[in-house]
């Protein structure tokens, strides 16, 4: 396991020069790396970072970056994944967004950039680093936005405001995917290809990360149904509920992870090229500033003690998939959107994703269209054309929405997991940090994974089942 000392050494020694050569005209003359302590970190290292500048005229420049490295022991890596979370993180990083640009750039559409979704990246590398370790190592360095006034928003449950602004970016990042299709682009192959598969079901599931994780989850869930199950005998929905519930136990309460692999629709016309862990944990909220908030504390509990975000930009894609758009909608919908709201507003979320993701494929596609109409050595450039515009018309809603509701059951599954770990105690949700890093297979993370956060977070985890079972969601199982 890598010391801080280390990685604040290869930070001087050979961070700081690749980051020189990127900053054109600019001489580096001071900087200084110090450590971040937060949970949210707790499969990563994470350092706050200052290169400090001086141009040829004396302009005095600074650069305020987050250093991102692996975390634990070979151990910990292996069994928690993360050479493969990691390196496929590196990948949408220095890869895969880059040429998003340059297909936004060639289709002459102004209002759409990487800059809308992700920080500045000033180095994305993974591999052997001899300076470094004889191990594969991850290393990301990014802009700090966090002087620009983004910060973490709400800790747990979001309203209309934050949901909205969540939801803007990740539909653009989407519909990239489907313009590579569109226009039969090689490069969408090709990343298809070079993103490590990252299987839920495995053939050893106890040595599987996914199996102690979801294998305690679904029994917690489970065992609280059965607690309560006599609430559920007085109405139609009630009875359906039931039925619903003895199926999922009956075709996956031995092995939730067979139930996961269900979910990934990579051969349907909307499967994308994921974010893969899209909630609140994973994206920086940008407030207003003034006296009043300029320094707002993510203690508070409450969304609506929030101002109205101005801007939000995704981070961490370290759990990067190819499937449905479902996989991310579901997650951050079913863990973040207030229950109050949530009756309401799911639908009006969901025509708000998909009218902003058409409305970036059309406006990228029909740009490429039209360069190629003017483009006279293209052969049949016309008819290309007119099939790029046609094929606009598979990415209706209703389209759409069949496909989420097919795999929407996933930020279920999710929410069982992960719902407890926000809900809990510090202590607990220490406890379990410290448990997944050590020992993820033992009965003692099984034992508090089914504790943390008691009855809160048994009842939050029940609405959440009950609302995909009146949506239908559970009709798919």
């Amino acid at each position: 396991m890598l010391s801080c000392e280390e990685h604040i050494k290869y930070f001087s020694k050979s961070l700081v020069p690749e980051i020189q050569e990127k900053l054109t005209g600019k001489q580096v003359k001071n900087y200084e790396l110090k450590p971040v302590n937060q949970l949210d970190g707790f499969m990563s290292s994470l350092y706050r970072g200052e290169i400090k500048t001086e141009s040829s005229k004396g302009e005095v420049e600074k650069f305020e970056l987050i250093v991102k490295f692996m975390k634990g022991d070979k151990h910990f890596r292996v069994s928690s994944k993360s050479y493969e979370q990691f390196a496929n993180e590196i990948f949408i990083y220095s890869k895969v967004i880059p040429y998003y640009d340059e297909i936004i750039e060639k289709s002459g559409v102004k209002s759409v950039s990487s800059k809308n979704w992700i920080a500045d990246v000033f180095v994305a590398k993974f591999g052997v680093f001899p300076d470094l370790s004889s191990d594969p190592e991850s290393i990301l360095a990014m802009e700090n936005l966090s002087p620009k006034g983004y910060t973490m928003g709400p800790p747990l449950l979001l309203d209309k405001n934050h949901l909205l602004r969540m939801t803007k970016p990740l539909a653009e990042y989407h519909s990239l995917s489907y313009v590579l299709r569109i226009t039969k682009d090689q490069k969408l192959e090709q990343f298809k290809n070079d993103i490590i598969y990252l299987p839920w079901h495995e053939e050893l599931p106890t040595k599987n990360l996914y199996y102690s994780i979801y294998k305690a989850a679904l029994d917690r869930f489970l065992r609280y149904f059965d607690k309560i199950s006599s609430r559920f005998t007085e109405s139609e929905e009630d009875l359906k509920f039931v039925e619903n519930v003895n199926r999922l136990r009956t075709k996956y309460g031995s092995c939730p992870t067979k139930l996961l692999e269900t979910f990934r629709n990579e051969t349907d016309e909307f499967a994308a090229i994921l974010h893969g862990d899209f909630n609140r944990n994973n994206v920086l909220f940008k407030y207003p500033r003034s006296d009043k908030n300029s320094s707002i504390s993510s203690l508070q509990t409450s969304s609506s003690s929030f101002p109205v975000p101005e801007d939000v930009k995704m981070i961490d894609f370290q759990e990067l998939r190819y499937g449905t758009p479902a996989l991310d909608l579901s997650f951050y919908m079913y863990m973040n959107m207030d229950p109050s709201i949530r009756d309401e507003f799911w639908l009006e979320l969901l025509k708000y994703y998909h009218e902003t993701m058409y409305k970036t494929l059309s406006d990228i596609v029909n740009g490429l269209a039209t360069k190629i109409t003017l483009n006279s050595d293209v052969d049949d450039a016309s008819t290309t054309a007119a099939a790029y515009r046609e094929s606009l018309t598979l990415y209706s809603f209703d389209n759409f929405y069949e496909n989420f509701s097919k795999s929407a059951f996933y930020g279920v599954m999710v929410c069982m997991h992960f719902l407890p770990w926000l809900v809990g105690t510090k202590e607990e949700c220490a406890k379990l940090s410290h448990l997944f890093e050590s020992d993820m297979h033992g009965d003692e993370f099984y034992q508090v994974s089914l504790a943390a956060g008691g009855d809160e977070a048994d009842e939050k985890i029940m609405e959440v089942v009950r609302h995909s079972s009146r949506m239908g969601y559970m009709d798919r199982l």
